[in-house]
């Protein structure tokens, strides 16, 4: 089986509101990270929750979403992907991690990872695009140990690029696929793509 941890517990600083909760093509950023998750298809996928967790809690209950909530949230990226992790069915032979504020992530891009990593034999598979290796990333269990004792702000993708021998690098033509949306001007250009939008 395959899971996804899609990780939503930030405090949006510099959107000045939760981010997870902007709306494009008629859904929320967070609703959209858990379809793209679903339509893999994945069999567990996992939310980790923090900041403004009672509003988002709202966008995963229509969905089979697992939640789990980071009060470590402040202490940085590193304690939603030990939550996340910790919560990954012990039958899943690997997990996508991606955070929900990238909304152009699509379901092919993520069978992908998880084909190259697995006709690769390597830990891991990571996404290349636009000239940088970052999320998402096809992780299998050998290393969960490694990323769970991870402190900080430094997620999966940090230690995957200080480790290169354990990853299979899948590149992508489309640097849109890693567009994430941090600063309210990130969110007016990606509206540009959604000529329904109204911005907010």
């Amino acid at each position: 089986m395959l899971a996804a941890v899609i990780l939503a517990a930030g405090g949006s600083s510099r959107m000045g509101r939760p981010k997870q909760l902007l709306k494009f093509r008629g859904t929320s950023l967070l609703r959209r990270a858990i379809d793209t998750a679903q339509a893999v298809p994945t069999d567990q996928v996992i939310v980790v929750l923090g900041h403004a967790a009672d509003q988002l809690l709202l966008e995963c209950q229509p969905t089979n979403a697992t939640v789990v909530l980071n009060d470590q949230w402040m202490e940085g990226v590193s304690t939603s992907l030990r939550g996340g992790l910790a919560a990954v069915s012990s039958e899943a032979r690997g997990v996508f991690i991606y955070p929900a504020d990238m909304p152009l992530v699509t379901p092919e891009a993520l069978r992908e990872l998880a084909h190259r990593q697995w006709v690769s034999g390597r830990p891991a598979a990571m996404t290349e695009a636009g000239g940088v290796r970052g999320v998402p990333v096809f992780i299998t269990r050998s290393l969960f140990p490694a990323l769970m004792i991870q402190e900080g702000d430094v997620g999966g993708a940090q230690y995957l690029r200080a480790h290169p021998e354990s990853v299979e690098a899948v590149h992508f033509n489309d640097p849109d696929l890693v567009r994430d949306v941090d600063r309210p001007e990130d969110y007016a250009r990606l509206l540009e793509l959604d000529p329904d939008a109204e911005f907010a």
